[in-house]
């Protein structure tokens, strides 16, 4: 089985348990409605979002402040803020690049991403989350799972025992990962989908919606139906 490395940091930063550090959100389209949302409900402080696909002033039900490059930059420098990614976790061919440039550029900058754990998800301590790790409302991670940098474990989805989650991947909702599951880097697992105990899922592979997954996935392979069989990309 393919042995997964997460490269950032598995320690929490020390503002993540206070809450008390301002939180700009990059990218406000639903996937960062939803990310805005699950800080608020857990005590964040969101001040801005950053979105260059949006004009408004301000957006959002609760009238966020949208920002440009930068505006973050000049009005919230590195040490005195953290960022959400808010930008989907799509189909990877085309949104997986975009969240993985977007996430890159502002690391780049010396910016750093909170991991965002919705109060009403369920995160065993003996879970490993690297830096902006996303596990939103309903969704389970057991203990003995490691997550790379910058994905995403959806609403209601269940990460068991001993899985091992690569960078910028998305557990689409309700998917469910059995134990010692192994996902490769900017891999897709669709919406309600069931991988089997002791799979390994290449890198950058999509798992189709409600798919069955018995048999091991390739890298940039796509997977569909009950059992999931290879499908064209």
């Amino acid at each position: 089985m393919r042995q997964l490395h997460v490269t950032s940091r598995e320690v929490p930063m020390p503002e993540e348990s206070s809450g008390r550090m301002p939180i700009v959100v990059i990218g406000y389209g639903g996937h960062g409605k939803v990310v805005a949302a699950a800080l608020s409900a857990g005590g964040w402080n969101v001040e801005a979002v950053n979105d260059q696909r949006l004009t408004d002033e301000r957006v959002g039900i609760l009238s966020y402040p949208l920002l440009s490059d930068a505006e973050v930059e000049r009005t919230y420098p590195p040490s005195q803020c953290r960022l959400a990614l808010g930008v989907g976790g799509a189909e990877p061919v085309n949104r997986g690049p975009a969240r993985m440039r977007v996430a890159m550029n502002w690391a780049a900058k010396g910016y750093q991403f909170v991991r965002v754990l919705h109060p009403r998800a369920m995160v065993d301590p003996g879970a490993e989350l690297a830096e902006g790790v996303q596990v939103h409302v309903g969704a389970i991670v057991q203990t003995g799972v490691s997550i790379g940098r910058w994905s995403i474990v959806n609403s209601g989805a269940i990460v068991e025992h001993d899985c091992r989650v690569g960078e910028l991947c998305h557990v689409a909702p309700g998917a469910v990962l059995c134990g010692n599951v192994s996902i490769g880097d900017g891999a897709h697992v669709g919406a309600g989908a069931v991988v089997r105990q002791g799979i390994s899922i290449g890198r950058h592979a999509m798992v189709g919606a409600g798919a069955v997954v018995v048999r091991d996935v390739p890298s940039e392979a796509c997977v569909v139906g009950v059992p999931a069989k290879e499908w064209p990309r």
